[in-house]
């Protein structure tokens, strides 16, 4: 029998402050019920215990006064026929701990401690970890009948909420433990590209969280096999991530960030492992009371829904707390709609045809030796894959680098018919070997840049180790294609109204294998002032901007240059269109959208009615980092194959729409109603 977190869920998280020792527990559930949740977050221990511990370094609540709040909300969540999921964070301990055992927390190099409003960072190598986070542990489950449990904030963090940087942590535990690791090393005082050091520090960074999230894990298990875990550093029984915005990244906002996390877990859980992505009620951690707008909020959920996420939302504090309340009746509007459908909910899987590969090594050690782009942009050509994608209405999926073991890292790639790789640089042999596999087997890959040119720990390699790319070997890489083109000329590839696409950053002088097709033409760097002396000079080269030949069954299209990063920094249309068109060379869309604009379209299929479910997701209302009301999109027309049907209901708009008989193609079209915030579009097969 399947377990209760593997059945579609509508969670309501609550953070609690100190000061909410005073609320009735009772009162607590029922306003979550009300909001239509059947899972609710709720404080356990960690910084502060929400129950009487006899743990000596742990703290409790000091407004408690006594009361057993933990047991209390178990009753009150029995009551209200609501899931606890307990809520721990080891991150950080008080005084009382730090001043007990200092050296279990993190240090700057001249010994002081990260600490922060009376609290302090806590080592991942050190004892409150894995000393007294398993006591903790032991004490809550053994007094305790709780069904899940969340921990926050693994990792390491050298920065505080005020964004202070204490640098990397240099406490005996985290000291002893790279010597160890590096075979004698010393822990790097600053962030160094260049230093082999500071590449192997962040490989113990990961092996040390993994170990830990492990051993969390395991202690759990242990203790009570049937407790449900979330807890992405290490094993998981589902997949909690969080989206939230910062006035501290780069702006504007990312606004596909639920569907890119969505897309991420479903990743990395293989379609298995349930996942949620928490949307924060609040507009930036400096300022918690503010809540988003709920045009802001309505989007992100539909986002969710759209890709499978499981509703999650994320108050501080209780839901009858909060004193702005301006998102709170979308909530309660996208949980109705997801109670009234829940039975379509349960067991909808990626219908997608498309992937883009998401490679967390190019992210983390992919500017070590070879910066991302010239602008400095981090997860550029990534981002602009992925915008590219879906701004071009092409439903798509991820797939990460994060699978695991090799057999199960090809699986994952098999149900596509076309993936992009956007600029991965780092790649493991595991990596290249199956990807490799998927072509021979007749997959077929989008591959931009230097893609598979560095290790998977940026450490450059002496070729290229994609064997099924269509090119010999490169005969060098060019850093600064300032006011070069790729000119268009006789080709297959559709740009009626320009024969010149603007090329910047990088361009990888690449000699293709016989037998191949090439695209595009090099136009080297022109003069482009003063304006009298800006007209084509030099001359249109042999050199391709599209490469594109076969590897045993499949297919590889080279893009020897970022079209992606340039798309994400600039937002040409030729750099989505080139993109799209050559995707479209390896696939027939099972769903067309037209005369859309700015909508998400995604495609998924129940496992066991086989209905197909469209998402559309308006993202209309965003200018800069506002999120208002979107324009009601009208007249838009969506098509689809391999349906059996005589109409399709749409969701949202609570109506049936009659489907027309099959084209010359085999789609059969659709007049979608008015979408707003949103749509889901249910078709029989």
């Amino acid at each position: 029998m399947a377990e209760w977190w593997a059945e579609p869920q509508r969670i309501v998280q609550t953070n609690l402050r100190l000061t909410d020792a005073s609320m009735d527990p009772r009162e607590v559930a029922r306003d979550a019920r009300r909001l239509g949740a059947t899972a609710i977050f709720f404080n356990v221990g960690g910084i502060y215990a929400w129950y009487p511990t006899k743990l000596p370094l742990q703290a409790v609540n000091p407004l408690l006064a006594g009361r057993d709040i933990v047991g209390e909300m178990l009753e009150a969540c029995h009551a209200e026929n609501l899931h606890f999921i307990g809520r721990f964070d080891l991150s950080k301990g008080t005084s009382i701990a730090y001043d007990a055992h200092p050296d279990w927390f993190c240090l700057t190099k001249d010994g002081r401690p990260f600490e922060y409003n009376g609290t302090y960072q806590a080592s991942i190598t050190g004892g409150w970890y894995h000393e007294q986070g398993p006591a903790l542990l032991e004490e809550v489950i053994r007094t305790y009948d709780i069904q899940a449990f969340f921990f926050n904030m693994f990792g390491y963090h050298r920065f505080n909420y005020s964004h202070e940087d204490f640098g990397f942590s240099h406490d005996p535990s985290a000291v002893k433990a790279f010597t160890e690791f590096s075979g004698g090393a010393a822990i790097p005082d600053e962030r160094d590209p260049s230093n082999p050091i500071y590449r192997q520090y962040l490989r113990f960074q990961d092996v040390t969280a993994g170990i830990l999230g492990r051993k969390i894990y395991d202690t759990v298990k242990s203790l009570n096999p049937r407790i449900g875990i979330a807890n992405l550093a290490g094993h998981r029984d589902w997949i909690r991530l969080e989206a939230n915005r910062s006035i501290r990244r780069s702006q504007p906002e990312w606004i596909y960030q639920v569907g890119e996390n969505a897309r991420f877990a479903q990743s990395v859980g293989r379609g298995k492992v349930p996942y949620t992505v928490a949307i924060t009620h609040y507009f930036d951690f400096p300022w918690r009371q503010t809540a988003e707008s709920a045009a802001f909020q309505a989007n992100r959920m539909a986002q969710a829904v759209a890709n499978g996420a499981e509703p999650h939302y994320f108050f501080m504090g209780p839901v009858n707390a909060q004193i702005d309340t301006k998102p709170v009746q979308v909530v309660r509007d996208f949980y109705a709609h997801h109670i009234k459908h829940e039975a379509l909910y349960t067991g909808l899987k990626s219908a997608s045809r498309v992937a883009l590969y998401n490679s967390k090594a190019t992210d983390r050690f992919g500017e070590l030796t070879i910066p991302r782009d010239l602008h400095g942009q981090a997860s550029s050509a990534y981002r602009g894959a992925y915008r590219a994608l879906l701004e071009s209405n092409i439903a798509f999926d991820l797939v990460s680098d994060r699978i695991g073991a090799a057999e199960d890292f090809l699986d994952s790639l098999k149900p596509y018919e076309v993936i992009v790789l956007p600029n991965v640089t780092c790649m493991s042999d595991e990596e290249a070997t199956a990807l490799d596999a998927y072509v021979a087997q007749g997959g077929n890959l989008l591959v931009t840049g230097e893609t598979g040119s560095l290790d998977a720990f940026g450490e450059p390699r002496p070729q290229n180790i994609l064997k099924s790319l269509p090119i010999i070997g490169i005969r060098q890489v060019r850093r600064n294609m300032l006011a070069a083109y790729l000119r268009v000329g006789d080709s297959d590839l559709h740009f009626p109204q320009t024969d010149a696409i603007m090329l910047d950053g990088t361009y990888v002088e690449a000699e293709p294998k016989p037998g191949s097709e090439t695209l595009l033409r090099l136009q080297l760097p022109q003069r482009f002032g003063p304006p009298e002396l800006c007209y084509p000079e030099i001359p249109i080269t042999n050199d391709p901007g599209v490469i594109i030949g076969a590897y045993e069954r499949g297919k590889v299209a080279y893009i020897p240059w970022t079209p992606d990063s340039l798309y994400h920094l600039h937002s040409l249309v030729e750099h989505r269109q080139l993109l799209a068109q050559l995707v479209a060379r390896f696939t027939k869309p099972l769903v067309k959208l037209e005369r859309a604009s700015r909508i998400e379209l995604t495609v998924r299929r129940h496992r066991d009615t086989g209905e197909t479910v469209v998402h559309l997701v308006n993202y209309s209302g965003q200018s800069n980092n506002a999120l208002d009301d979107p324009v009601r999109q009208h007249d838009i027309r969506i098509g689809i194959t391999g349906m059996a049907g005589s109409h399709a209901r749409a969701l949202v708009a609570d109506k049936t729409v009659p489907l027309s008989s099959a084209d010359s193609d085999g789609y059969r079209w659709i007049e979608v109603p008015p979408v707003a915030y949103w749509e889901a579009l249910v078709f029989t097969s």
